[in-house]
């Protein structure tokens, strides 16, 4: 079998590797529109802010572990394109159920 050039596979791969985070957190895929905040940025911020009270001595390394896995699994349960403010009240009792049967 033999690809033609032009067949459009490249975009329909590309179009999956944006979308496919949506997709397995069971989500209609949404690209985030220019100011809106992913969950990917916000965890990104939420742990550069620990990592610098963790590097002062307020908070030990064990808690930063602790946000860090945290912040892992709100984005495997949501995906990291998630935009902060479409997630709703039902998002996180799904999610509060995950954590519970870790």
């Amino acid at each position: 079998m033999e690809r033609v050039l032009g067949d459009g596979w490249q975009e329909a791969l590309e179009k999956y590797l944006d979308e496919k985070d949506a997709w397995i957190a069971g989500r209609n895929p949404k690209k985030p529109k220019k100011g809106e905040t992913t969950l990917a940025e916000l965890c990104n911020q939420f742990l550069s802010d620990k990592l610098d009270k963790r590097e002062s001595g307020e908070i030990g390394a064990r808690t930063f572990e602790e946000y860090h896995a945290t912040s892992k699994l709100v984005i495997e349960e949501f995906g990291k394109t998630q935009v902060v403010d479409d997630l709703i009240s039902s998002d996180f009792r799904k999610l509060r159920k995950k954590i519970a049967d870790c």
